[in-house]
């Protein structure tokens, strides 16, 4: 069976926020002080505490990842089809980069220094939108190079949406982790018991400082019973320092889009082997459609292709809308010349829009990601250095405009055309404080010559003071 290519080759902006990702994630070792050396994948979560040593859960698997030169590291997962496991994508994160499934090795059994099996990966593959510096999307599979032991059935994951309702529902964690923050003890599988203690939009907290998990759990699995017996609610993301309300991946918001079509591209009637079949049970089998996750990169999809690169996301900017992953390139809706990447959305449903951003449908075109304004980059919006800004220029932590560029032709109130601070040009801008405290402004004396009026003034106004205080 031929096979797709595990990950895509990281673009320059994925490839520069797992740079950043490795140095934060480098600070917070430092400061837990609870790591010796580099840190390695997988290491940012803690293993179960106040747990119990798991002689069942022959499906709940230990993950070793060996990446050449930067050592090894310890993780969980879940086997969840014959030959597919379920975890962390930071677990995995630093093997994709190297290009080498080969370093990861899955085991069979209760302790990882004991009797057991291990089977090598031969695929890995981060869900595409994973982002190691905020760990969203922290949810991966891995493809095992043989069949699991015929005698561990895979878990049943769950796609039943979890809500609001379901707070306080009794779980089950397991994991290969320690049983406290740098205790040490990690590789030998442990379970616990807790309960739901909120729902997000892609996340499930649980956990007490008691009865959690921690350092090596991450990618382990977080098991209910909806009413039909145990089932995988949640894969473990991250916890800060083994303590309570670990962060869980839930698995139902990820069953279609990265979870189902693994396993089906690999096994079933609708394995990825060259002939298509239309009536699929459960994803549709990728040999019938170009835009499907089968290794190569179409043009022209309704939805994001897998196998292409990634595409610009929702707020970044854009020239057109091919460069962005939603296939929508935003005008400013307070200044048409900033452009942004946005998606579609819908007012009530999850969010997907970031934080400041606005879903709604302003000209019938559909609901959308939109900055109300002002838009960043454009005028009034705030900013750091003079790239952050469309006009290249930054006064004080706001993007201003030459007056005779603005939007629309008029400096919009409250601000006003004045002097610039930054270069000899008259800009629209906030209005700066008269020093002269006569409550007038030359609305626009042009560039030099109204920055030499205003230093004669404030040379008179000193001049005055220092009179006043000889007298």
């Amino acid at each position: 069976m031929s096979r797709p290519a595990a990950h895509a080759a990281p673009s320059p902006r994925a490839a520069a926020r797992r740079a950043g990702a490795a140095a934060a994630v480098a600070a917070l070792a430092a400061l837990a002080g609870c790591l010796d050396g580099p840190l390695a994948p997988g290491e940012l979560d803690r293993p179960i505490i106040g747990g119990r040593v798991a002689v069942g859960d022959p499906a709940v698997v230990g993950l070793r990842m060996c990446v050449t030169g930067g050592g090894c590291s310890i993780c969980s997962g879940t086997l969840v089809g014959r030959q597919s496991v379920l975890t962390a994508s930071h677990c995995i994160d630093g093997n994709v980069e190297a290009g080498e499934p080969e370093g990861v090795g899955v085991f069979f059994g209760t302790s990882l220094d004991g009797e057991g099996t291990w089977i090598a990966a031969d695929a890995i593959a981060l869900h595409r939108y994973y982002d190691p510096q905020t760990l969203d999307f922290d949810i991966a599979m891995v493809h095992l190079a043989e069949p699991a032991p015929a005698d561990i059935d895979p878990v049943v994951v769950s796609d039943r949406p979890l809500a609001g309702d379901d707070v306080g529902l009794d779980i089950r964690m397991v994991g290969f982790g320690e049983t406290a923050l740098g205790a040490g003890d990690a590789g030998t599988k442990r379970t616990v018991d807790s309960e739901l203690r909120s729902v997000a939009d892609r996340h499930i907290f649980v956990g007490t400082t008691e009865y959690n998990t921690c350092k090596g759990d991450s990618g382990g699995p977080t098991f209910s019973d909806l009413g039909d017996g145990e089932v995988q609610i949640g894969v473990t993301s991250r916890s800060r320092g083994c303590e309570e309300n670990s962060v869980k991946m839930r698995v139902d918001v990820f069953t279609g889009d990265l979870i189902w079509p693994w396993i089906d591209r690999f096994e079933g009637p609708c394995a990825l082997d060259g002939t298509c079949v239309e009536d699929c049970p459960r994803s549709p089998d990728p040999d019938c459609d170009p835009c499907l996750w089968d290794g190569t990169c179409a043009e022209g999809c309704a939805a994001p292709d897998w196998d292409c690169p990634l595409g610009g996301m929702v707020g970044e900017s854009c020239a057109g809308a091919g460069q962005c992953e939603f296939g929508i390139c935003q005008e400013g809706l307070d200044d048409p010349r900033v452009l942004y990447c946005s998606r579609a959305c819908d007012p009530d449903g999850p969010a997907v829009c970031l934080d400041g951003m606005v879903c709604d449908d302003p000209d019938g075109a559909g609901a959308r990601c939109l900055w109300p304004g002002p838009t960043p980059g454009a005028l009034g919006s705030s900013c750091a250095l003079a790239a952050d800004c469309r006009s290249g220029l930054c006064e004080a932590g706001t993007c201003v405009e030459p007056c005779d560029e603005v939007a629309g032709g008029v400096c919009p109130a409250p601000l006003e055309c004045r002097p610039s601070e930054v270069a000899a040009i008259d800009v629209c801008g906030p209005a700066i404080a008269d020093p002269g405290g006569c409550g007038c402004r030359s609305g626009g004396g042009g560039g030099p010559a109204g920055a030499l009026v205003l230093l004669a003034l404030v040379l008179l106004a000193r001049r005055a003071a220092g009179g006043a205080a000889r007298g």
